[in-house]
Order: C-alpha cells, then sequence, then structure tokens
C-alpha cells in the first residue's frame, strides 16, 4: 500500500514518479539535441560553385562545336599571350546539351544569351531559349577562324597512358545547378543530363587531394556519353591518354575498359 500511484486528476505526481519523469524529459531534450548536431556537423559542406540563376547576361564570342559545345570569349589583358581567351562551356535549356543551337556556327562570332555557372575554373553559359544569335563576322573573319582552329587542336601528353580514379559527372549540375552535383544521391539527375548530350567530365584527385578535371572522350576524340551511363556516381578506374588542348584536358578512354576502383 505504499507504493506510489498515479492518478490523472491530481495536481501533481507523485514525488519519485515526478522526479524520473523531470530526468527523462531532460536527457530526451539532450539527447535529441545533441543528435541533431551530430548530423548537421557531419554534412559534407555545399561546393563553392555558382549559378547565377535568374541573372541572363549577353555575351559576344567565337563558337564552338568541338570537341563540345562552347564559346570562346576575349579575355582582358591578353593581347599577345596564347590563349586570349576564355572557353565557356554551353548548354540548352533543361537537361540538354547545346548540340542543335550551336550547329552550322563552329567559327563564327555570335551574340549568346545565358545564365553563367562556375566552379573551379570552369565555367559554362546556360543558354536562355534560342541564345544564339549569329553577329556581324565580317570584321573578327580571320581572327575567329584562328582562334577556333587554336581552341580545338589537341596534343597528346607524352609518357603514353595514364590510370586515375575517381567518378563521371555531367558538367552542368557539377559546376553548379545542382547541389551535391556529384554522388550517388545525384545519380538519376546525372544519367538525364549526360543522355541529353551536356559534357561528361571525370573528376580526379592527385596525391595531395587537389581536384582535376577531364573532358571524356573516346579514343578517336568523340563522345561516349551512352557507354559512361551505367558508371555514374560510382567510384571508378580509367586507364587512357590525356590529350591537352589549349585550356583544358582531355581523357580518352576506351569504354570498354571502364572498371570499379578497389574498395
Amino acid at each position: 500500500m505504499n507504493d506510489e500511484f498515479y492518478v490523472g486528476y491530481l495536481e501533481r505526481a507523485p514525488a519519485r514518479l515526478g522526479r524520473f519523469l523531470r530526468g527523462l524529459v531532460i536527457a530526451l531534450v539532450l539527447g535529441g539535441g545533441f543528435i541533431a548536431g551530430w548530423l548537421a556537423a557531419s554534412q559534407l559542406p555545399y561546393a563553392r560553385a555558382v549559378y547565377e540563376f535568374g541573372q541572363p547576361r549577353q555575351i559576344t564570342g567565337i563558337v564552338l562545336e568541338r570537341p563540345v559545345p562552347a564559346v570562346l570569349v576575349e579575355r582582358p589583358g591578353a593581347a599577345g599571350r596564347l590563349p586570349g581567351f576564355s572557353r565557356y562551356l554551353l548548354s540548352a535549356a533543361g537537361k540538354f546539351g547545346a548540340q542543335e543551337q550551336v550547329r552550322g556556327l563552329h567559327g563564327q562570332l555570335a551574340n549568346l544569351t545565358g545564365e553563367l555557372i562556375y566552379r573551379d575554373g570552369w565555367t559554362m553559359l546556360k543558354l536562355s531559349g534560342d541564345g544564339v544569335a549569329p553577329a556581324d563576322n565580317s570584321a573578327h573573319a580571320a581572327r575567329a577562324s584562328a582562334w577556333a582552329a587554336q581552341a580545338g587542336q589537341a596534343v597528346r601528353q607524352g609518357g603514353g597512358p595514364v590510370t586515375l580514379s575517381g567518378e563521371i559527372v555531367d558538367s552542368q549540375c557539377y559546376l553548379g545547378i545542382m547541389k551535391p552535383g556529384a554522388g550517388k544521391p545525384h545519380r538519376a539527375c546525372a544519367v538525364r543530363c549526360l543522355s541529353g548530350g551536356l559534357p561528361a567530365v571525370f573528376h580526379a584527385r592527385d596525391a595531395e587531394g587537389r581536384s582535376n578535371y577531364y573532358l571524356l572522350q573516346g579514343p578517336d576524340g568523340a563522345s561516349i556519353n551512352p557507354d559512361l551511363l551505367p558508371w555514374v556516381a560510382d567510384r571508378l578506374r580509367l586507364s587512357g591518354e590525356i590529350w591537352l588542348y589549349p585550356d583544358l584536358q582531355a581523357l580518352r578512354v576506351d569504354p570498354a575498359s571502364l572498371a570499379l576502383a578497389a574498395p
């Protein structure tokens, strides 16, 4: 008969039961706060990537169809130095490459309208609708032709084939449209983007942990996006040859040689 008994309509619970409940509530509050803090601290930070959403710009430059759609923009203060331009990759609305928008304009001066995306020295212009309009090319024809030829010329890096470990990413999302733009959470989106013709990029890290980026190509320098889809978001080990363009590097691989990296 000395056991405490809780009666709901009484103003106070029995002393011993009250102490137990107060301790339980405090423990739950503190434990919940600790778990919330631990979960927040364990999240990866957002990448330093920028998408200028809703801030369209008009850019005048020389259009490239090869090796991937791009525009060459004159670099201020670069006169007399090579290359005298910056290469902005191009993408179209949605999850599509800009092959159709630049078809037949290779080496020509054009006005382009779109939103900039950039990360780690790479820049992309996401075109707004039909955002490519040919400009008067007569006064710039010679320079445009020379720049287009220079930008499209790649030389094989010496030393023979290399083997790199890293991840295949779609350039548009990785450069800043999505965060995260890589890894398993982004797999489905990356597959759709690469299926739509957006440039595929291989992200690898060197021994010091620094990021290196390679435009992914087949042995002949052509796009191999359809062959890459099953491998998106996995940690891979690729063997191929590095080809150097004036302002970017490409990794040419045989799709049959793709393999998962060792855990």
